[in-house]
């Protein structure tokens, strides 16, 4: 389903009973006790209606969506599709690292507080469902930067690497998860050999950032909770550097795009590559990745290294096989034959014939506005039975726009497709153009 508008009554009803069951464990409490067990004077947490979250030892606080999740897992359908996307990309000479980033509570699982167990979450259950998720990644040839041991041991040996009111990671996280990636692009056959220059990472004072989850838990507790400040650094080269060393574009969310954190900065210390970052915070796994994938400056000159940062909470199949099924056209060369665009039925619409597609071929057609930078367009379907069936897509608000879509035709081939008129909410370009993306054709 690629319509955003629609959403999981199977989810709204998990949540609904979720906060019932945490409602009746904060009356089993006794009035006093929960408030003397907070640091900071934090009363009923647990069913706080701006962010249910629990408070852990030392001030460190987890949200129960999603920090709390055991089964933060990939289906086998995902996994399929990010290897096809990992073939697509090397077709143009780039090598996919995926970085899924674990929860909280899998890392901080000496901090938990007894009422973990209680909203269901069990650290050993959820350490062997990441490790069954990065053993099926491996097996399909995926490469993989898994930073949840690591992160584990810096969190036990005192060197917090998430920050205690922020779901973001530390200076320490970030570099515990550059060094992650560092080690794969080492080994891996395509990137080991990649020229590699030297990069110095300096001090520059003081940061506070602002934080949603802090301000949000802060209305629960009395006392001020931990502000998200730290001593930030920044890298630069250490003297001239080549422009044949290797570029890397780090894509994915505020955990390695929130510039003050300085991730590109660590993994070019750790890596020796030049690295180019791009996050949308609160963007899942597809906000950046849209942009980046469908840009020019991607198509122009694409980087040796995509290393692609998502929560592994974050559900690929949330809205269908579309946004894979961008990823994985835009990324790839299988986009070759042009159809021809005629005037819609008015304004902002076009409209194209379909009837000389193969049914039996897996189709996304490529969508280029030609300047008219939406986030939002609709797919007009007309089938053999005269029907029209439509199908949308929606960026992301905080994701950068370049007017390029690909819908996939997964589901409409038994229709008898006849024709679609495609339209957005304000007029295209002078020089609009739809393609069909054949899938495992290559230009």
């Amino acid at each position: 389903m690629t319509d955003r508008t629609r959403h999981s009554g199977l989810r709204r009803l998990w949540h609904a009973g979720l906060l019932g069951c945490l409602a009746m464990v904060a009356l089993a409490l006794a009035p006093g006790k929960a408030a003397a067990q907070s640091a900071y004077d934090c009363r009923a947490l647990e069913v706080h209606g701006a962010l249910p979250a629990i408070e852990g030892r030392d001030g460190v606080f987890f949200r129960i969506d999603p920090d709390m999740h055991a089964y933060q897992t990939l289906s086998d359908e995902s996994i399929a599709l990010i290897g096809e996307l990992s073939r697509a990309l090397r077709s143009r000479g780039t090598t996919l690292v995926l970085m899924p980033v674990p929860g909280r509570g899998h890392v901080l699982a000496h901090q938990l507080p007894a009422m973990a167990q209680h909203v269901g979450f069990d650290p050993d259950i959820a350490t062997a469902v990441h490790r069954d998720v990065m053993q099926r990644l491996a097996g399909a040839g995926i490469a993989v930067a898994d930073p949840r041991r690591a992160l584990r041991q810096s969190a036990l040996a005192g060197r917090m690497p998430f920050f205690a009111a922020d779901p973001r990671p530390t200076a320490e996280g970030s570099k515990v998860m550059a060094a992650s990636i560092a080690d794969i692009l080492a080994q891996h056959p395509d990137t080991k050999d990649l020229a590699r220059g030297q990069f110095l990472t300096q001090p520059v004072g003081a940061v506070t950032l602002p934080s949603v989850m802090r301000a949000q838990l802060q209305l629960a507790c009395q006392d001020t909770l931990p502000t998200v400040a730290f001593a930030a650094e920044t890298t630069r080269p250490d003297g001239p550097v080549s422009d044949s060393v290797g570029v890397a574009a780090v894509i994915g969310t505020e955990f390695t795009g929130t510039a003050a954190l300085n991730f590109s900065g660590y993994l070019s210390a750790a890596s020796g590559l030049r690295v180019l970052g791009y996050g949308v915070a609160g963007g899942g796994a597809f906000a950046a990745m849209s942009s980046y994938l469908t840009s020019v400056d991607f198509r122009a000159a694409p980087p040796q290294v995509l290393v692609w940062e998502f929560p592994l909470w974050t559900s690929l199949a949330n809205h269908g096989d579309q946004p894979m099924k961008e990823l994985i056209a835009a990324g790839g060369e299988s986009c070759s034959r042009p159809l021809t665009l005629g005037p819609g039925s008015g304004p902002g619409r076009v409209v194209a014939d379909l009837q000389g597609l193969d049914a039996g071929q897996d189709v996304t057609l490529a969508l280029d506005t030609d300047g008219a930078f939406v986030s939002a367009v609709r797919f007009h379907f007309r089938g053999a039975d005269d029907l029209v069936r439509p199908r949308s897509i929606y960026r992301h608000p905080d994701q950068l726009l370049t007017g390029r879509f690909y819908m996939p035709l997964s589901g409409l081939e038994a229709t008898g497709l006849r024709s679609v008129e495609i339209e957005i909410p304000q007029p295209y370009g002078p020089q609009p153009s739809l393609t069909a993306c054949i899938r495992g054709a290559t230009e």
